[in-house]
């Protein structure tokens, strides 16, 4: 059987990957034993947080480490990419883009349930980071329009 890797800490320097060259080696030839086909994901981690690194920096060291393994006769091309976990930071990252969303459009949106997307907002209206403009009629905080940023009472 073989199968594609599509997250792996193998690059030298990101995440808790190798560290260092040979160990890179050992891991891509063990993928390779175990049945990974030649075409590995390196995804280093990436959210709201600032960036670790000078963008690009992966991407050149993926061009580097292919090189390496080629050159040392390893079947595995790595590629560069990006793993994204759903979470508070994912949701808050939606209504920066899309303020005035409800709990139902941003829960089809990223993929979580209705009750995952409405525990990340309250955690995030917990730390005024989202605040939800309730209906003056019927206030339903699962169908009411949720912004970015605290509350301007």
């Amino acid at each position: 059987m073989t199968w594609t890797d599509i997250h792996s800490h193998i690059l030298p320097g990101f995440d808790d990957g190798a560290s260092r060259d040979e160990e890179l080696l050992q891991m891509a030839r063990m993928a390779v034993d175990g049945g990974t086909i030649p075409d590995g994901r390196h995804a280093p981690l990436r959210l709201r947080e600032p960036l670790l690194r000078a963008p690009g920096e992966a991407a050149a060291a993926v061009e580097a480490y292919n090189g390496l393994l080629k050159a040392n006769g390893i079947p595995l091309v790595l590629a560069h990419g990006m793993e994204v976990r759903v979470n508070a930071g994912l949701v808050g990252c939606y209504l920066d883009d899309c303020p005035g969303a409800g709990n139902e459009e941003i829960s089809e949106a990223i993929g979580i349930s209705e009750d995952d997307t409405q525990r990340a907002l309250r955690w995030l209206e917990g730390r005024k980071l989202a605040h939800c403009e309730l209906d003056k009629v019927k206030p339903d905080r699962c169908r009411d329009a949720w912004y970015p940023g605290g509350a301007t009472d």
